[in-house]
């Protein structure tokens, strides 16, 4: 972990809040320093419009954004 609270404040964003509600005060949010070996990543299925509908749903709902899930090894 990172404690470096200024940086976490200039990186947050609403997409953040998408799945860290509470902004950058909340406890639960810290910086990573990660070495990697593989990755994996989240894409929200359906193009533009639909992450912007599944976006907007969290931040009325409160619920997490729902997304696909793979991996990436070098």
């Amino acid at each position: 972990m990172v404690d470096d609270r200024a940086k976490l404040e200039e990186l947050w964003n609403t997409f953040a809040e998408a799945w860290l509600p509470g902004g950058p005060e909340n406890p639960d949010a810290v910086l990573l320093r990660v070495d990697v070996e593989r990755a994996e990543y989240w894409d929200t299925p359906g193009g533009k419009v639909s992450s912007l509908i599944s976006f907007a749903k969290t931040k009325l709902t409160g619920d997490t954004l729902d997304t696909d899930h793979g991996t990436v090894r070098p």
